[in-house]
């Protein structure tokens, strides 16, 4: 009975914690969402209980128990030490609201049943935001059959041979498939940019046929992520690119794991889907070695 006025100074109540848990919830989303807080109770839990939870958003699983009013005696409810009861009303007083009386779990008296779902539904988000690595990734000569080759450059070596163990371009397609997708300006110019300097036929011609499924929206990074401190992997592209991603409320698809590192030490942790990078190598086949 602690949640109706009961307990000791100091006890904790299992709405306290329950209040608690969802203020954590509403200060870490998950992909944009406020995690579901679920009490699970083992040794059965009291229907007002149980109401309670549920009335503040919460869901309850486990035995429902009934209960039976107690009669207590005024010695009985003044009971304890009155400093403590003073120090412990005001923590008190919004719990005792809740219930016209004391009661008494019956545990023997299960009233129904709240099994776990077999698998819990969870919203998803249905928004994807390509950064520039992504971009390229999707596009790579390595992402498309072409990664049997020793190159001269030892980081494209490493990633053809990566490419041998597990393709690249499954992953994405499957985290893509039914979603939206958007890149912003930003992120579309540099690739661009990237691509005509770099990139062979192939890679342009893939280029030209992802861009097309694309929204192409303006550079509008979220207030928050403009509060993040520039630094060397901080930069204004990433800035840009996922800060718009988080302005629409979309994952972003990225390699740049240095940059969602730096941004969560500075507090600021974003809805990304981290992948390996590819880069563009058909314009340096010519010199590389196949095997």
């Amino acid at each position: 009975n602690i949640w109706q006025g009961r307990g000791q100074y100091g006890d904790k109540s299992i709405i306290r914690q329950a209040e608690e848990f969802l203020q954590a919830s509403r200060q870490q989303p998950v992909q944009y969402q406020n995690p579901h807080i679920i009490f699970a109770f083992y040794n059965g839990v009291s229907c007002p209980m149980a109401d309670h939870l549920r009335d503040m958003g919460l869901s309850v699983r486990g035995d429902i128990v009934a209960v039976s009013s107690v009669e207590t005696s005024e010695q009985e409810m003044a009971g304890g030490d009155e400093d403590d009861a003073e120090a412990n009303k005001e923590a008190e007083e919004k719990d005792e609201e809740a219930t016209a009386g004391l009661t008494l779990v019956e545990r023997g008296t299960v009233v129904a049943h709240l099994a776990f779902p077999s698998q819990l539904q969870v919203e998803k988000c249905n928004r994807v935001n390509l950064d520039i690595t992504t971009l390229i990734t999707y596009v790579s000569s390595l992402s498309h059959g072409r990664c049997h080759f020793t190159f001269r450059e030892p980081v494209l070596t490493e990633q053809a041979a990566q490419e041998r163990r597990q393709q690249i371009l499954p992953q994405l397609d499957a985290f893509m498939e039914g979603k939206q997708l958007f890149a912003c300006r930003a992120a579309v110019h540099d690739f661009q940019v990237i691509l005509e300097t770099l990139g062979g036929p192939g890679e342009k011609e893939r280029a030209q046929k992802l861009l097309a499924r694309l929204h192409l929206v303006d550079d509008q990074p979220s207030e928050r992520t403009l509060r993040l401190t520039p630094s060397a992997k901080v930069n204004r592209r990433s800035l840009m690119i996922f800060g718009s991603g988080d302005s629409l409320r979309a994952i972003t698809m990225t390699a740049n794991n240095r940059f969602v590192r730096a941004a969560a030490n500075q507090g600021v942790r974003f809805s990304v889907f981290i992948h390996q990078p590819r880069a563009l190598t058909e314009g340096k086949e010519w010199r590389a070695t196949p095997i």
